[in-house]
């Protein structure tokens, strides 16, 4: 199986190759770049040298994998749409991941014992984005959501939990608060999409295309009462 997947949610640009994937001849290719803005000049450029770098043409590919948030609307848009347009253009399938999903499966969490985990990025306005997960690595128990702080620290009950993920210390302290047990780790935590490539190659392709997934309403809102109404 060979896979081209990338993302691009939050401040980085993930991109990652692999031929062969599941065999003993495996390999992978990735880059990684922190970024706040530009991920949609770099994506492009990123992709051709990961490709290069796996000796892979574009018509060896057998699926495309790419995160559809949650994240920034700017960025969850840009990696959709280049996942719609490789897909339709080499006729192959794609795999939707969450962006927390791809974080969970990081290396990085590796050494952390934890019966519950749950990955947590600052979503702003006293809000986090987060998504639990069981002791095997990446398997979700609950889908992503975007939750108030306050409630973010109750997740999972009064156990003791692990939180991980830019939006860590934020809930940690609130749990704190309330006599909880819990421990704040890895705070610098993104997606990084070599981490998840296997489990893309295994995972079942969407019946449908890709889509961002918006947990905020946007801020802009369309305009009523006025001489000129602007469609929703």
């Amino acid at each position: 199986m060979n896979v081209l997947g990338f993302d691009t949610c939050f401040e980085s640009c993930s991109i990652a190759a692999g031929r062969g994937l599941g065999s003993a001849s495996m390999h992978l290719e990735f880059r990684f770049e922190r970024m706040s803005t530009g991920q949609a000049e770099r994506l492009v450029p990123l992709i051709g040298e990961v490709m290069e770098g796996a000796r892979l043409r574009f018509d060896e590919l057998d699926r495309i994998a790419v995160t559809v948030g949650p994240g920034t609307f700017t960025g969850m848009r840009i990696g959709v749409a280049a996942a719609r347009a490789l897909a339709l253009a080499l006729e192959i399938p794609v795999v939707t991941l969450t962006s927390l999903e791809v974080m969970a499966l990081s290396p990085e969490l590796m050494g952390f014992e934890h019966e519950a985990l749950m990955v947590v990025a600052d979503a702003r306005r006293g809000q986090v984005y987060g998504q639990c997960f069981g002791s095997s690595a990446g398997r979700a128990t609950g889908p992503p959501q975007i939750l108030d702080i306050e409630v973010a620290a109750e997740v999972g009950g009064r156990g003791p939990i692990v939180l991980a993920g830019p939006g860590a210390a934020l809930v940690a302290e609130e749990a704190r608060k309330r006599g909880r047990q819990v421990c704040a780790i890895v705070p610098d935590l993104l997606p990084r999409m070599e981490a998840a490539l296997v489990l893309a190659a295994t995972a079942a392709p969407s019946q449908s295309a890709p889509k961002p997934l918006y947990l905020r309403a946007p801020d802009a809102k369309p305009q009523h009462g006025t001489s000129l109404e602007r469609s929703p």
